[in-house]
């Protein structure tokens, strides 16, 4: 029995972690970008200080201009404006932050 749970345990890790590996190249519109904005709450989370905090949001905003400059190159622009209003919230709250 407790071998049972140790590999059912293990099962999901594994594929919660396959998951999370693979939000990280979604973009907003795709069916993982929530997982991806998920994990980086998890990630603020971890920060333990102001400045840890300031420092996840400017890694976050510089990844919502990379997910911009993505979008528009697939001519997605009807979701870089949703992207772009994201990014503006995560200089906010760093400066916030600091």
């Amino acid at each position: 029995m407790t071998i049972a749970i140790v590999i059912a345990l293990v099962v999901s890790l594994a594929t919660g972690g396959g998951v999370v590996y693979a939000s990280g190249d979604s973009l907003p519109g795709d069916t993982l970008y929530d997982v991806k904005l998920v994990t980086e709450q998890a990630r603020l989370l971890m920060a333990l200080s102001p400045k840890g905090d300031a420092k996840q949001h400017l890694n976050f905003a510089h990844e919502r201009l990379e997910e911009a400059l993505t979008l528009a190159e697939g001519d997605r622009w009807e979701d870089v404006s949703e992207n772009l209003a994201n990014y503006t919230d995560q200089v906010g709250a760093a400066s916030d932050r600091l």
